[in-house]
Protein backbone atom coordinates (compact mmCIF):
# COMPACT_ATOMS: atom_id res chain seq x y z
CA UNK A 1 0.00 0.00 0.00
CA UNK A 2 2.74 2.06 0.61
CA UNK A 3 2.44 3.96 -3.36
CA UNK A 4 -1.07 5.14 -1.94
CA UNK A 5 0.30 6.66 1.38
CA UNK A 6 0.19 9.89 -0.11
CA UNK A 7 -3.27 10.05 -1.18
CA UNK A 8 -6.16 11.64 0.92
CA UNK A 9 -8.75 9.51 1.06
CA UNK A 10 -12.26 9.19 2.68
CA UNK A 11 -12.14 5.92 4.07
CA UNK A 12 -10.92 2.15 3.20
CA UNK A 13 -13.27 -1.05 2.38
CA UNK A 14 -11.87 -4.13 2.93
CA UNK A 15 -13.03 -7.32 1.23
CA UNK A 16 -11.24 -10.17 2.35
CA UNK A 17 -10.80 -12.77 4.83
CA UNK A 18 -7.98 -15.42 5.37
CA UNK A 19 -10.43 -18.45 6.04
CA UNK A 20 -7.81 -20.82 5.27
CA UNK A 21 -6.48 -19.79 8.81
CA UNK A 22 -7.35 -23.66 10.19
CA UNK A 23 -7.76 -22.80 13.90
CA UNK A 24 -5.82 -20.04 13.83
CA UNK A 25 -8.42 -17.18 14.00
CA UNK A 26 -7.50 -15.94 17.68
CA UNK A 27 -8.95 -13.77 20.16
CA UNK A 28 -8.13 -9.58 19.87
CA UNK A 29 -8.08 -10.02 23.89
CA UNK A 30 -5.39 -12.63 23.80
CA UNK A 31 -3.52 -10.62 20.72
CA UNK A 32 -3.63 -13.25 18.58
CA UNK A 33 -4.44 -14.53 15.47
CA UNK A 34 -6.86 -12.93 12.76
CA UNK A 35 -8.90 -11.40 15.38
CA UNK A 36 -5.67 -9.44 16.51
CA UNK A 37 -4.36 -8.80 12.96
CA UNK A 38 -7.62 -7.33 11.52
CA UNK A 39 -7.93 -4.15 14.22
CA UNK A 40 -3.74 -3.88 13.80
CA UNK A 41 -4.71 -3.35 9.89
CA UNK A 42 -7.45 -0.79 10.63
CA UNK A 43 -5.13 1.27 13.13
CA UNK A 44 -1.79 0.86 11.12
CA UNK A 45 -3.41 1.94 7.69
CA UNK A 46 -4.89 5.23 9.40
CA UNK A 47 -1.67 6.43 10.85
CA UNK A 48 0.05 5.78 7.24
CA UNK A 49 -2.27 7.38 5.54
CA UNK A 50 -2.80 10.53 8.19
CA UNK A 51 1.00 10.54 8.84
CA UNK A 52 0.93 14.01 6.78
CA UNK A 53 -1.46 16.87 8.88
CA UNK A 54 -4.76 17.83 6.97
CA UNK A 55 -4.79 14.41 4.92
CA UNK A 56 -6.73 11.74 5.74
CA UNK A 57 -8.50 11.79 9.10
CA UNK A 58 -6.67 9.81 11.50
CA UNK A 59 -9.72 7.64 12.26
CA UNK A 60 -11.03 7.70 8.51
CA UNK A 61 -13.70 5.29 8.50
CA UNK A 62 -12.89 1.56 7.19
CA UNK A 63 -15.58 -1.22 5.95
CA UNK A 64 -15.35 -4.59 5.94
CA UNK A 65 -17.54 -7.39 3.92
CA UNK A 66 -17.76 -10.98 5.91
CA UNK A 67 -17.30 -14.17 3.45
CA UNK A 68 -20.09 -15.98 2.55
CA UNK A 69 -20.71 -19.75 3.89
CA UNK A 70 -20.46 -22.16 0.67
CA UNK A 71 -17.86 -24.04 -1.14
CA UNK A 72 -14.76 -25.46 0.21
CA UNK A 73 -12.29 -22.97 -0.25
CA UNK A 74 -10.09 -22.72 2.51
CA UNK A 75 -11.26 -23.38 6.26
CA UNK A 76 -14.74 -24.55 7.19
CA UNK A 77 -15.78 -22.58 9.90
CA UNK A 78 -16.32 -19.80 8.30
CA UNK A 79 -18.74 -18.49 11.63
CA UNK A 80 -15.54 -17.99 13.59
CA UNK A 81 -14.13 -16.29 10.15
CA UNK A 82 -16.78 -13.96 10.87
CA UNK A 83 -16.23 -13.52 14.25
CA UNK A 84 -12.13 -12.77 13.90
CA UNK A 85 -13.29 -10.43 11.35
CA UNK A 86 -15.07 -8.03 13.88
CA UNK A 87 -11.71 -8.78 16.70
CA UNK A 88 -14.00 -11.40 18.87
CA UNK A 89 -16.68 -9.19 19.12
CA UNK A 90 -19.24 -9.68 16.74
CA UNK A 91 -20.03 -6.27 15.62
CA UNK A 92 -18.50 -3.33 13.91
CA UNK A 93 -17.82 -0.90 15.36
CA UNK A 94 -16.61 -1.90 18.74
CA UNK A 95 -13.86 -0.87 21.43
CA UNK A 96 -11.33 -2.55 18.87
CA UNK A 97 -12.28 -0.75 16.02
CA UNK A 98 -13.93 2.41 16.30
CA UNK A 99 -15.07 4.42 13.08
CA UNK A 100 -15.99 0.81 11.13
CA UNK A 101 -18.55 -0.37 9.60
CA UNK A 102 -19.91 -4.27 8.37
CA UNK A 103 -21.76 -5.54 5.24
CA UNK A 104 -23.00 -9.02 5.71
CA UNK A 105 -22.21 -11.29 2.79
CA UNK A 106 -23.17 -14.93 4.37
CA UNK A 107 -26.80 -15.05 2.76
CA UNK A 108 -24.84 -14.35 -0.64
CA UNK A 109 -23.05 -17.48 -1.60
CA UNK A 110 -22.89 -18.14 -5.23
CA UNK A 111 -26.08 -20.33 -5.70
CA UNK A 112 -25.48 -21.83 -9.22
CA UNK A 113 -21.80 -22.34 -8.64
CA UNK A 114 -22.54 -25.64 -10.23
CA UNK A 115 -24.20 -23.88 -13.00
CA UNK A 116 -28.29 -24.71 -11.82
CA UNK A 117 -29.67 -21.98 -13.70
CA UNK A 118 -28.57 -24.04 -16.67
CA UNK A 119 -31.64 -26.38 -15.49
CA UNK A 120 -34.20 -23.22 -14.83
CA UNK A 121 -36.76 -25.05 -17.34
CA UNK A 122 -38.68 -21.81 -17.87
CA UNK A 123 -37.53 -18.04 -16.85
CA UNK A 124 -40.56 -16.71 -15.17
CA UNK A 125 -41.45 -13.14 -12.77
CA UNK A 126 -41.65 -16.18 -10.25
CA UNK A 127 -38.05 -17.44 -10.90
CA UNK A 128 -35.85 -16.06 -7.67
CA UNK A 129 -33.01 -13.74 -8.57
CA UNK A 130 -30.71 -12.01 -5.82
CA UNK A 131 -31.18 -9.38 -4.20
CA UNK A 132 -31.23 -6.09 -5.20
CA UNK A 133 -32.65 -7.32 -8.90
CA UNK A 134 -30.79 -7.71 -11.99
CA UNK A 135 -30.61 -6.00 -15.53
CA UNK A 136 -32.92 -7.75 -17.95
CA UNK A 137 -34.39 -9.96 -15.11
CA UNK A 138 -34.38 -13.64 -14.52
CA UNK A 139 -33.14 -14.50 -18.39
CA UNK A 140 -30.51 -11.62 -17.83
CA UNK A 141 -29.08 -12.80 -14.62
CA UNK A 142 -29.39 -16.87 -16.16
CA UNK A 143 -27.17 -15.49 -19.37
CA UNK A 144 -24.94 -13.61 -16.57
CA UNK A 145 -24.29 -16.69 -14.54
CA UNK A 146 -23.93 -19.15 -17.26
CA UNK A 147 -21.30 -17.03 -18.71
CA UNK A 148 -19.58 -16.08 -15.66
CA UNK A 149 -17.42 -18.16 -13.99
CA UNK A 150 -16.13 -17.57 -10.17
CA UNK A 151 -13.45 -16.19 -9.80
CA UNK A 152 -12.46 -17.71 -6.41
CA UNK A 153 -14.72 -19.91 -5.43
CA UNK A 154 -18.22 -19.81 -3.99
CA UNK A 155 -17.55 -17.47 -0.55
CA UNK A 156 -16.75 -14.70 -3.29
CA UNK A 157 -20.12 -13.74 -4.21
CA UNK A 158 -20.52 -13.20 -8.40
CA UNK A 159 -22.97 -10.85 -7.92
CA UNK A 160 -21.66 -7.60 -6.41
CA UNK A 161 -24.74 -5.50 -6.87
CA UNK A 162 -25.88 -6.67 -3.16
CA UNK A 163 -22.72 -6.48 -1.71
CA UNK A 164 -22.47 -3.17 -2.81
CA UNK A 165 -25.86 -1.75 -1.99
CA UNK A 166 -25.27 -3.38 2.30
CA UNK A 167 -21.42 -1.55 1.91
CA UNK A 168 -23.18 1.66 1.01
CA UNK A 169 -25.68 1.38 4.16
CA UNK A 170 -23.55 -0.05 6.61
CA UNK A 171 -21.57 3.27 5.70
CA UNK A 172 -23.88 5.96 6.02
CA UNK A 173 -23.86 6.79 9.55
CA UNK A 174 -19.62 6.13 10.02
CA UNK A 175 -18.62 8.36 6.73
CA UNK A 176 -21.21 10.58 5.88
Amino acid sequence: VLPYVDMTIKGWIWYQGENDMHGTFGNSARGSGYACLMPKLVSSWRRLWSASPGTTDPQAPFGLVTLAPSGSEGGTDIGTMRWAQTASYGVLPNPAMPRTFLAQAYDLDDPYVNDTCLHVTKCTHDTPWPPGGYPGGCDGYCSSVISTKPLEGPIHPRIKKPVGMRLAQAALPVAY
